[in-house]
């Protein structure tokens, strides 16, 4: 069975689609490099206020995303630094091929 189907999307995770409109200066990531992510490659996500890295483990279909959370959270989540998420593509931040952002 697939971690596609074994996780559930949690409330919280922020559209990025909407945050363009706040934010000026912010460019998320468009659909071609959405459709180009891998498994491998990393990712920035926003769950509850808190932006965090995870790195790709499977991608579901066309929208949805499982990923190992990377970074060490500081916020509270249902979820914690190691663990599989899954998202949405239009919560993605941005993307980091090589997974070196993460640890700056």
């Amino acid at each position: 069975m697939s971690l596609c189907d074994d996780l559930k999307i949690y409330d919280g995770y922020v559209d990025v689609r909407d945050f363009d409109y706040l934010v000026q200066c912010f460019d998320p990531p468009g659909n071609e490099a959405l459709n180009e992510l891998k498994v491998g490659d990393c990712v920035e996500v926003n769950h509850n206020g808190e932006r965090f890295w995870a790195k790709v483990v499977e991608i579901c279909k066309v929208c949805d995303i499982v990923a190992t959370v990377l970074s060490n959270l500081v916020f509270d989540h249902p979820f914690t630094t190691g663990d599989n998420i899954k998202f949405a593509r239009w919560n993605v931040y941005s993307i980091d091929k090589e997974c070196i952002k993460w640890r700056l």
